[in-house]
């Protein structure tokens, strides 16, 4: 890995921003509810991201978004 990564004028990682997606976007292509997210966000199994500026949206790192439904965290039972 080199010790130089490659990131825009703001100074943010370019590989990391490119797989963040707008919550609409992404529940559009992974065919999840909003409310699914935003449990997940809640769960602390998902991060929000929000840019500065204008853009008012919420992103999500669609790939975490795959990993945690595809491996959903177990839970308790008694």
């Amino acid at each position: 890995m080199s010790l130089v990564q490659a990131c825009n004028p703001n100074g943010y990682d370019v590989a990391e921003v490119a797989r963040l997606m707008p919550i609409d976007d992404a529940v559009a292509q992974e065919g999840v509810s909003r409310t699914t997210v935003y449990r997940l966000i809640r769960l602390g199994l998902l991060k929000k991201y929000r840019a500065p500026g204008v853009d008012r949206r919420t992103y999500i790192d669609v790939d975490v978004l795959r990993e945690v439904r595809a491996h959903p965290p177990l839970r308790e039972v008694e």
